[in-house]
């Protein structure tokens, strides 16, 4: 059990420390929190390797929250970076629009000839039969 906690909590304070994510930072502390609090309990006196690894359980809760305080997103940064992105996605759209307007109206031109042949040729096979 203490070698699971603590695989872990270490692989999400990797994760967010990697990814710069905060919410995995929180997760980590709270899997510290719980190895901490697990070894306590298995602890017998002050002086055994469980209570050591609640300590050690202990500052890492506390450093993992501070790694969530310093990762968290702020606003000033993130704001225009992603309105850029949705700018560019509307651009990209409205473009696109105008493509498929463009072949849009091509098609409908095409179709209105090729019925207009159809009716053509079948105004031909009238003629062609009325005559006979």
């Amino acid at each position: 059990m203490n070698i699971m906690l603590a695989f872990i909590s270490l692989a999400l304070m990797t994760l967010s420390y990697t990814f710069k994510r905060p919410s995995m930072g929180i997760g980590a502390a709270m899997c510290w929190l719980i190895f901490g609090i697990y070894n306590l309990t298995n602890s017998v006196a002050n002086w055994d390797i469980y209570y050591d690894l609640f300590v050690v359980g202990a500052l890492l809760f506390i450093v993992a929250l501070l790694e969530c305080m310093i990762f968290r997103p702020k606003a000033d940064d993130e704001e225009p970076e992603e309105q850029l992105f949705w700018d560019r996605q509307l651009e990209e759209y409205n473009k696109n629009k105008q493509l498929r307007n463009e072949r849009l109206q091509t098609f409908r031109q095409e179709a209105r000839r090729i019925v207009k042949m159809g009716q053509e040729s079948e105004e031909e096979d009238y003629d062609r039969v009325g005559r006979n």
